[in-house]
């Protein structure tokens, strides 16, 4: 091999080298782009997690959205408000079904 073609491969090499360096530094960066982004959303979310009342944890939606999930019945409320029909209820059919089970035997 002549001295030429030698420093030809090695220059195509160097060359060759820098260019995957240079790729391989873009991803990096590209990388720790997204990483950062990722670091302060997850900031934000928190500091919004935060600061938001529960009445308000819908805001973020839509108007129409929002309506529709703030006008949802509060569940628990009517049922801490119907406990007692729902325990009167309770002895009823708790009653009628050991009545039906002496009948039965």
């Amino acid at each position: 091999m002549t001295a030429l073609m030698s420093l030809v491969l090695k220059l195509i090499i160097i060359y060759i080298f820098n260019r995957f360096s240079a790729e391989n530094q873009a991803w990096d960066e590209l990388l720790l782009s997204y990483q950062k982004k990722m670091e302060d959303i997850s900031r934000q979310l928190e500091s919004c997690e935060l600061k938001q009342a529960p009445e308000e944890s819908c805001s973020y939606l839509g108007t129409s959205q929002a309506h529709v999930l703030q006008a949802k019945p509060d569940y628990q409320k009517i049922l801490d408000c119907q406990a007692e029909v729902f325990y009167c209820l309770e002895g009823v059919v708790s009653d009628d079904i050991n009545y039906c089970t002496i009948v039965l035997l």
